[in-house]
């Protein structure tokens, strides 16, 4: 079982990117998630929320928050690259779903977004 939300479209287009082997990918994200699913709540309080449903939630952050992410779990620039790519894609993908692309695609231009996978309590 994977400890992510992420499609495997998403992983295949995340990977093609070149940032981090294909196969350390799933990890890194599966790291990413554990530590932003401890944040839930902070998130909340301090984000924009820019999409929720059953499983999922998503927040815009500021666009150096993934350097906070990325020194918090010591990851190298490759890494949290790709980890950010991933999660705005997701956002986008979550967005063509719902009718948001564009709006998800414009608002990702000027800062990033964490997607994060609820989990049962």
């Amino acid at each position: 079982m994977k400890d992510h939300p992420f499609p495997e479209e998403v992983l295949l287009l995340t990977a093609g990117d070149g940032r981090v082997r294909p196969g350390r990918l799933p990890e890194l994200l599966s790291v990413v998630q554990a530590d932003l699913s401890l944040r839930l709540q902070e998130y909340r309080e301090q984000h924009e929320c820019a999409y929720e449903d059953d499983h999922l939630v998503a927040f815009f952050v500021a666009a150096d928050h993934w350097l906070a992410i990325a020194d918090r779990l010591g990851f190298e620039t490759g890494a949290v690259d790709a980890t950010r790519s991933a999660h705005a894609r997701l956002l986008v993908g979550l967005g063509a779903d719902v009718g948001r692309t564009d709006e998800f695609e414009t608002a990702l231009d000027v800062q990033d977004c964490v997607v994060i996978e609820k989990t049962a309590a």
